[in-house]
């Protein structure tokens, strides 16, 4: 993976709160505090899987670029799309980063088509004042998320820097996820 100086990953996690509980912490929530994501394979089940890519199938064909899909109450199966607000993984990553309460920014759906869709890397991140995560990004992966059609890349422990990633970090492609048939979702912060 990146190296990422060790100054910035003695830094204490940024999102300690003082309501935040001395429970034993989840496996997943250990990798969002060590690594700024988790990668939660089965999150969803097939039949739930296949009625999100139902958006995809009746939205305006592209011959390039990105394939994107707004959520509306035309959307097909919109209830799927909305119920994954309600996740709960999604819903114990948010309890555990956030401070109480918190909301769905945005629900959309991205698909960057064969060739585009490569995005600089940069940080999903977005930090209050006392450095705390006051934002969470989810990636529910419904197809195939492999080198060869475009994976995230990610940096562990990039989250805890506070200044821009630097930009020789874009091509490296050991920092990248990737997994077949995951249904499954990113939460990063």
């Amino acid at each position: 993976m990146t190296d990422i100086s060790s100054d910035s990953l003695n830094r204490p996690p940024m999102n300690r709160r003082p309501h935040q509980s001395a429970a034993p912490v989840s496996p997943i929530n250990q990798a969002l505090e060590r690594d700024g994501y988790a990668v939660i394979p089965g999150a969803l089940d097939d039949k739930w899987v296949e009625r999100l890519r139902r958006a995809f199938d009746y939205a305006p064909v592209e011959s390039g670029g990105t394939q994107h899909i707004e959520i509306t109450d035309e959307t097909p199966e919109v209830e799927s799309w909305r119920a994954l607000e309600h996740h709960p993984v999604l819903k114990a990553a948010a309890e555990h980063l956030l401070s109480q309460p918190y909301c769905l920014g945005g629900l959309h759906g991205r698909n960057p088509l064969p060739g585009f869709g490569q995005q600089g890397l940069h940080s999903d991140c977005l930090r209050g004042e006392g450095n705390e995560c006051i934002l969470v990004t989810a990636l529910w992966m419904i197809d195939d998320f492999a080198t060869e059609n475009g994976a995230t890349r990610v940096v562990p422990g990039s989250h805890r820097i506070a200044r821009p990633l630097a930009k020789d970090f874009a091509h490296r492609s050991r920092d990248i996820v990737t997994r077949k048939s995951l249904s499954g979702v990113r939460a990063a912060c």
